[in-house]
């Protein structure tokens, strides 16, 4: 059976010299920010309705956490081009990040990944029959191709707890509304996000390769103590310009973690 990782394609245009450098400053159930270790539980590749290809990673121990981090565009890119220049999805960038923290391996091309197929518990979404228009996770057993040599791994994960943009849905898309979600008490609704990566010795990716003692923890420990909360603040857009999207123009970028 053929990987849906041979659906992508890679850019040799793409400079992938800086992709281990370390985050330059800038749900699940982590409640406040911090540095927190953690265990990869579950990773496997998921292909979204709108064709992009996404690593789901769930993360155990002191943090219970789950993402999906879409490694590709719809054109299947893992790449985008802005002024003349192709540069990696960030969200491809974490994963090869990812990869090295767990496995010691730099990936340098999409196929590197090593996938198996498996039957794995997960859930799936049905209509919730209580709740109109909502929907609700019931268990399920699916086949998907698990990145074996992630699970069990151990590596440390610093989460900022970040105000939420509320989105209103129109027609099968999510529009961003400039404002902040709120919970029933009226205060910012707050959603952890992931800023860095470190092995179970506290180095980035970026030291790992480079053989530089642990200093980017430390800097991150003070940067959470300094700011526990990262604010919204609403964006004006530009005249005529358009929202980025994942159809292969450039995402809002997150700091380079490799």
């Amino acid at each position: 059976m053929s990987s849906i990782l041979n659906k992508l394609r890679d850019s040799s245009a793409v400079d992938t010299s800086k992709d281990l450098e370390d985050y330059k400053g800038a749900g699940g159930f982590v409640k406040e920010s911090g540095i927190y270790d953690c265990v990869i539980n579950k990773a496997f590749l998921v292909e979204a309705p709108s064709g992009t290809i996404g690593i789901y990673i769930n993360f155990g121990g002191e943090a219970q956490y789950e993402t999906t981090e879409y490694i590709s565009t719809r054109e299947l890119k893992t790449y985008y081009s802005k002024d003349g220049k192709d540069f990696s999805l960030p969200s491809y960038i974490f994963a090869k990040k990812l990869n090295y923290l767990a496995t010691g391996d730099v990936i340098n091309s999409i196929t590197d990944f090593k996938a198996e197929n498996r039957l794995v518990k997960h859930y799936k979404l049905v209509e919730d029959p209580t709740d109109e228009g909502k929907n609700k996770r019931v268990d399920a057993e699916l086949e998907a191709e698990v990145l074996t040599e992630w699970i069990g791994k151990e590596i440390k994960v610093a989460f900022q707890m970040c105000e939420k943009e509320k989105q209103v849905k129109q027609g099968d898309k999510y529009i961003s509304t400039g404002e902040i979600v709120k919970d029933k008490e009226g205060n910012p609704y707050l959603e952890p996000q992931i800023i860095d990566i470190f092995n179970v010795d506290g180095l980035t990716a970026s030291e790992l390769v480079e053989n530089k003692p642990s200093e980017t923890l430390a800097k991150v420990e003070t940067r959470l103590e300094k700011n526990p909360v990262r604010k919204f603040k609403a964006k004006k857009p530009k005249s005529g310009a358009s929202k980025p999207s994942a159809s292969g123009s450039a995402p809002v970028k997150r700091p380079s973690v490799f």
